[in-house]
């Protein structure tokens, strides 16, 4: 049953008369004849009594006409919330951070903040990624925007990425950072490279969130032709501060985001201390990722590569 049909029978209720319900209507009578009888016809009442001095509601219409008005005003209800709803889901952006430490995510809130002031009624929400990466969170529609870290010369990342049909936005590029035992050899080398890395445990994390460090870190050996000694780290997934309170033996290291010597987990310790890595390759950019077509994700890295010049966030 056509809804449009419920409606014009309600404005024919009120009236009484075809007439003047057909002007209302801004349709002919004839036509409004035409549809109270297919409304008949659909539900199997009598819903109009046609007499020859007047037409009136039947005993049925009567209370089809009470009973249907509410209906329709459910069913406006149901309309403007579902339009609501949508335009909410249209305007709603899920966003990828990283894990503990890293500059990029304050980045993104401040991103975030800025875009829902300027496109009221947008929303924006923040997770870590769990069990895919982050290009395949993106093409299987995950996230609107993930994030992701490269390490050294990035031109070749971004132009892989490119031909697969995925835009990126620089958001940050630093040194790595380098924590060891105080009683580490390394510790003796003030101007660590990466090939002084080649043979040494580097302390990765072991959840069920993506570990971005990890992908990068084993990305620039095999481009180095190298094979990074990866230890995994097991730590509490209700806590991943707790990942930097893990206990350091005399060979093995941990790489960081610059933001984590700023952090209380790390800095605090007695029993460990860091540097900052000058060798280039052993930079870190990180990255913010979108489909190419996906506009609304797109829209937001338009908008944040304005704001990051405006703020000098880069």
């Amino acid at each position: 049953m056509h809804i449009e049909l419920i409606k014009e029978f309600q404005v024919f209720a009120l009236t009484q008369n075809l007439s003047k319900a057909a002007k209302e209507l801004h349709m002919t009578q004839s036509c409004l004849g035409k549809h109270m009888a297919e409304l008949e016809s659909e539900t199997g009442l009598e819903l109009i009594n046609h007499d020859s001095k007047r037409v009136s509601l039947a005993p049925a219409g009567k209370y089809f006409a009470q009973e249907t008005s509410t209906m329709i005003a459910v069913w406006e209800d149901c309309l403007r919330r579902c339009k609501e709803i949508q335009k909410q889901a249209q305007e709603s952006l899920s966003i990828a951070i990283f894990l503990e430490g890293n500059p990029s995510n304050d980045i993104l809130f401040q991103l975030g903040r800025d875009y829902r002031k300027e496109r009221k009624g947008a929303e924006v929400t923040f997770s870590k990624l769990v069990g895919t990466n982050p290009i395949e969170s993106l093409n299987d529609g995950a996230f609107d925007i993930t994030v992701d870290l490269c390490f050294g010369d990035c031109s070749h990342y971004v132009n892989a990425l490119s031909e697969s049909g995925i835009s990126t936005l620089e958001l940050q590029s630093s040194p790595l950072v380098i924590w060891f035992r105080n009683d580490n050899r390394i510790a003796r080398n003030s101007n660590i490279q990466l090939e002084d890395l080649e043979r040494i445990p580097i302390m990765t994390s072991v959840s069920n969130s993506y570990d971005y460090m990890r992908a990068a870190t084993k990305s620039l050996f095999e481009e180095h032709g190298m094979t990074p000694f990866l230890k995994p780290v097991h730590f509490d997934i209700a806590s991943p501060a707790s990942f930097f309170l893990s206990d350091f033996d005399s060979r093995s290291v941990m790489l960081t985001s610059i933001g984590m010597v700023n952090n209380h987990c790390l800095s605090s310790r007695e029993d460990i201390c860091h540097q900052i890595l000058d060798d280039g390759r052993l930079r870190a950019t990180s990255f913010a990722l979108a489909r190419a077509d996906n506009e609304k994700a797109l829209s937001f890295l338009q908008f944040s590569g304005a704001r990051l010049q405006d703020y000098n966030y880069s």
